[in-house]
């Protein structure tokens, strides 16, 4: 099955390769693992990894500056996130902005905050917690799930990763050198893979949610369908 790199999820997904490597438990990991990550969550959008440091990005110019308790984004016809929420939120994670549009790229935030809401829930529910003991530690969480998630490689056999290799061999031209070791290669293709898969299971939440940002684009709420 072809996985498009489409999608908030994707978008979000390839800004954080250096983060979960840095929140990994004991921060020791081995080549190949280290490789599997980074191309599980670069590899599914390698253009916009490779162009966007989610370091260096403005995140005043995306700030919403409505009163705090506006909602900015609903779900399932409910308030899911609201103006201070957002606003609070920006800086403590990574973003991919690649709409050069101020608007765009506001509304792109949003959706990506979403994407993260979505992980944050996948995570608590899967048992995880803060290792701080603070039940704040959203990122860290997040990280810890996304990071195990894009390792946890166990269920993909070699034929279905050299499958997802030539339907997508554009986005692993990287991995075609003689300096790549073949076991890594195929780690990192798996991960990609997990990668992929978890974008897309996080964009049909989406859908299945019926989100909606409620940010003018062209005079009317805008409905997530990316």
């Amino acid at each position: 099955m072809v996985f498009p790199a489409r999608g908030s999820a994707r978008l979000l997904l390839a800004a954080v390769p250096s983060l979960v490597a840095a929140c990994s438990a004991g921060g020791e990991r081995d080549d190949a693992t280290a490789a599997a990550s980074a191309a599980a969550t670069a590899g599914s959008l390698p253009s916009v990894a490779m162009a966007v440091d989610p370091r260096n990005v403005d995140v005043a110019k995306l700030r919403v500056a409505d009163p705090g308790d506006r909602v900015v984004v609903q779900a399932r016809g409910r308030p899911f996130i609201r103006a201070e929420e957002y606003n609070a939120w920006l800086g403590t994670y990574p973003l991919a902005i690649t709409d050069a549009d101020e608007a765009g790229a506001q509304r792109q935030a949003v959706d990506q905050m979403v994407t993260f809401r979505l992980l944050l829930d996948r995570a608590i529910a899967a048992g995880y917690r803060s290792k701080a003991g603070a039940a704040s530690d959203a990122k860290s969480i997040v990280l810890r799930y996304l990071g195990d998630q894009v390792r946890n490689v166990g269920g993909v056999s070699d034929a279905e990763a050299e499958r997802y290799y030539e339907e997508n061999r554009e986005m692993f031209r990287a991995l075609d050198t003689p300096e790549v070791p073949p076991e890594i290669r195929l780690a990192a293709l798996k991960g990609s893979l997990r990668g992929a898969q978890l974008a897309s299971q996080l964009e049909e939440n989406k859908k299945e949610a019926d989100v909606v940002i409620l940010l003018p684009a062209s005079g009317s709420p805008e409905r997530n369908q990316e």
